[in-house]
């Protein structure tokens, strides 16, 4: 059977209006040996459209409906959040890689921008040098802070007791504005 130009427009027009718009295909139209029409290499009149693969991901957080959703394969974080209802107001809408890719069975969790300030703040402190527990080797990681200064800090805390501020550590002789100044934003005393 061969068909007409008008023929392959009205079937590409129909594939197209009917095979749904929301999902990517390549299409091909081309006539083989024979004069037949074929689309993808298959004979036109016994094409089926088959959609694309699925998978779900679990999206929860500052999400207006959260919940297991079925998605293409190809989607983004962007698009499961969509179909989410979106973020919340209080969504922190720069936590995460709008544009990075699903796998099936993901969790996507959106924070609020006060949880996000939690964590950092509690990583932060994580890795703040407290002056008043630390060990010797600690104390060394700061910069300009040596064996020795180390050992009169530690001299210090146990003769005069703890440090209530981070700014008491200039007390101990040998520690200046200036070195406070460079260890002041790494040092903490709770």
């Amino acid at each position: 059977m061969k068909y007409s130009k008008m023929g392959i427009l009205l079937l590409t027009g129909s594939l197209i209006m009917f095979g749904g718009c929301d999902e990517k295909r390549e299409i091909s139209f081309e006539l083989d040996t024979a004069g037949e029409t074929t689309y993808n290499g298959q004979p036109a009149d016994s094409v089926q459209v088959t959609g694309q693969e699925k998978i779900l991901v679990y999206v929860c957080g500052a999400v207006s409906m959260p919940g297991v959703i079925e998605v293409d394969a190809d989607s983004r974080v962007v698009d499961v959040i969509a179909l989410a209802g979106g973020m919340t107001a209080d969504a922190d809408e720069t936590y995460l890689n709008l544009a990075g890719r699903l796998d099936d069975g993901e969790k996507i969790y959106v924070p609020t921008r006060e949880e996000v300030l939690q964590w950092e703040s509690q990583e932060q402190a994580q890795s703040l040098i407290n002056i008043n527990t630390a060990t010797s080797d600690r104390l060394c990681e700061l910069s300009g802070i040596g064996e020795s200064k180390a050992a009169d800090i530690i001299a210090y805390r146990e003769k005069n007791g703890p440090f209530e501020t981070a700014e008491d550590i200039m007390k101990v002789p040998g520690i200046k504005l200036s070195l406070y100044e460079k260890i002041a934003d790494k040092i903490c005393v709770k």
